[in-house]
């Protein structure tokens, strides 16, 4: 496990109380007026991921942890320790195809952690990106368009 993860799983369990708390998420895009919430979800005492709580997302949005350890190991892998995001929630993005190429983290986890296919359409980045801003792991870059890991 790298030292990010680490640091992801401290703040949700300080923030949570260990589950006993809910964890109020500004949204980076909406100057902090709009929030969500994460419920941390444990298994035999260690995290395991979390569910969201957000108008926009089907009731069921858990992320596994899995999630987080891919795109923050993918980001480590990358080049300037930064990634495009990706865009599902343009008219007519599917994975694979523009705005969900190959090469964004939403295409990846959709892929690798969901078992999408390519043609099908995943919207999770958003969330994922406010919830490791929030955590103080990534940063949001070029008006949003792309994810950095805080060095």
């Amino acid at each position: 496990m790298n030292t990010y993860l680490e640091n992801f799983i401290a703040f949700i369990n300080q923030k949570s109380e260990y589950g006993k708390k809910l964890i109020s998420i500004k949204q980076q895009k909406k100057n902090g007026k709009d929030k969500f919430y994460i419920h941390p979800i444990y298994n035999n005492y260690k995290l395991s991921g979390v569910n969201i709580e957000y108008n926009s997302l089907p009731g069921d949005s858990i992320l596994k942890l899995k999630v987080f350890d891919v795109i923050i190991t993918k980001l480590l892998d990358s080049e300037n320790l930064t990634l495009r995001k990706g865009n599902a929630q343009k008219k007519g993005a599917t994975l694979g195809k523009q705005d969900l190429e190959d090469d964004t983290l939403e295409n990846l986890i959709a892929l690798k952690c969901y078992n999408k296919s390519e043609g099908s359409v995943y919207r999770r980045m958003p969330v994922i990106a406010n919830i490791l801003v929030e955590a103080g792991i990534c940063e949001n870059i070029r008006s949003g368009s792309k994810l950095r890991l805080i060095s």
